[in-house]
């Protein structure tokens, strides 16, 4: 008999975490039976590509409406009096103190109750989740509700780590059956907020793409003398993305190479200031912004350009990064997070220092100045995704964590 387990998110499908509907995918090919559940309804800009398209069709969402989550209510209560008194005390201790985080965690409590509710119509025992944000604190409290459930994290950082107590990380990552980390940097991070005795339950597996799919093509290799670089990122457009600092580093750089040009794919809050820069840098000739674009489109895109360029100012392991890794581009990225896991410097990619100017500019004008090893670093590129990010070796991993934590 498979294993049936469920899969919940905030909001599933999103256009930023293509790698969970991937992941899932992984460990369908496995024989796991996965049902996934979402807290709020996908946005239609989330919904980009056929894929996005048939798992927002296939998902439950918890809080559709405020009725229907509340008519979930007396369901719960009624099949499980006491698990549901001891939810809503927890939902009232385990979280911040203050008012407006009162009355979320009551939120989270009528969002628990009708997973619960559901999770048992379908007899489905455990939970996974990715990330220590709201979605993990409802399985807690469904957990709670039905003891004969349990749950799981895959924590990715960076967002996790900026406010751990808000997150209550410690107490989500303490309860849960077993903790998934997507870089040795991040189990760290794990690690350092909670307890040594639930060390052993925390385990790396990374984040991963399909290098059969994501093929180079024979164009990209050969960057010749004189040639135009030409440079994409992909991102929503967020301060923590350093965006502005790229542009301020390609302004420099095109005062001597006037042949880069920057590709920014992507859509988010800072799209009108990023815009207004490049028009005051006098760029409009060197950058373009496409807005968002589907996983499936994404591919292609990468195809047309020579270079990834990553300025964040924290990350997990970017997936971009490793598409792009995958496709023998060439690319640059910030050490921040698990990258320089993934990334070795002068190997397979170029690793910088955050929050530096002159890094991004030196780094740019080094690749558009240097022929003799970029075809190595290419090549050394994909080697290091088929070997260590291959989406078959992290299905393969997820399975045997569900089977050593999950099976009866």
């Amino acid at each position: 008999m498979p294993l049936r387990i469920a899969y919940l998110n905030t909001q599933y499908p999103s256009l930023s975490h293509t790698f969970i509907e991937r992941e899932i995918r992984a460990v369908r090919a496995r024989g796991i039976e996965v049902h996934t559940f979402s807290i709020n309804n996908p946005r239609p800009q989330d919904v980009l590509g056929e894929r996005h398209a048939q798992e927002a069709k296939g998902t439950y969402i918890l809080k559709p409406s405020l009725l229907k989550l509340l008519l979930s209510l007396p369901g719960a209560k009624l099949r499980w009096p006491i698990g549901y008194l001891k939810a809503l005390k927890a939902s009232q201790t385990l979280f911040p103190p203050g008012i407006k985080s009162r009355l979320t965690s009551l939120g989270y409590l009528f969002e628990a109750a009708r997973l619960a509710v559901e999770l048992n119509r379908r007899n489905l025992r455990h939970i996974h989740v990715h990330m220590a944000n709201n979605g993990a604190a409802v399985a807690l409290l469904a957990c709670i509700i039905d003891p004969r459930l349990s749950y799981s994290l895959s924590i990715h950082g960076s967002a996790e780590f900026f406010d751990v107590h808000r997150l209550n990380l410690r107490e989500k990552t303490q309860r849960a059956t077993f903790v998934r980390c997507i870089s040795n940097f991040c189990k760290a991070q794990v690690m350092a907020w909670s307890n040594p005795p639930a060390w052993d339950r925390f385990h790396v597996v990374h984040c991963a793409v399909d290098p059969d799919v994501l093929t180079p093509v024979p164009s990209r290799k050969g960057l010749g003398e004189g040639s135009s670089l030409r440079l994409i990122t992909v991102g929503r457009l967020d301060p923590i993305k350093g965006y502005p600092l790229l542009l301020d580093a390609l302004a420099t750089v095109v005062k001597t190479n006037p042949n880069v040009r920057l590709t920014m794919v992507g859509s988010g809050s800072m799209d009108k200031v990023l815009r207004d820069k490049v028009a005051s840098l006098d760029l409009a000739n060197h950058v373009t912004m496409p807005g968002a674009i589907s996983a499936e489109k994404l591919p292609a895109a990468l195809d047309q350009h020579d270079c990834l360029i990553v300025s964040s100012f924290m990350e997990g392991v970017p997936v971009v990064l490793m598409e792009a890794m995958s496709k023998e581009m060439l690319v640059i990225s910030t050490a921040v997070g698990g990258v320089p896991e993934l990334v070795t410097h002068n190997h397979s990619g170029l690793i910088i220092p955050p929050g530096s100017i002159d890094a991004i500019a030196n780094a740019i004008l080094d690749l558009a100045q240097r022929r003799d090893s970029l075809d190595a670093m290419r090549t050394a590129a994909r080697d290091t995704i088929v070997r260590e990010f291959n989406i078959h070796h992290q299905g393969e991993q997820m399975q045997a964590l569900f089977e050593k934590y999950v099976r009866d």
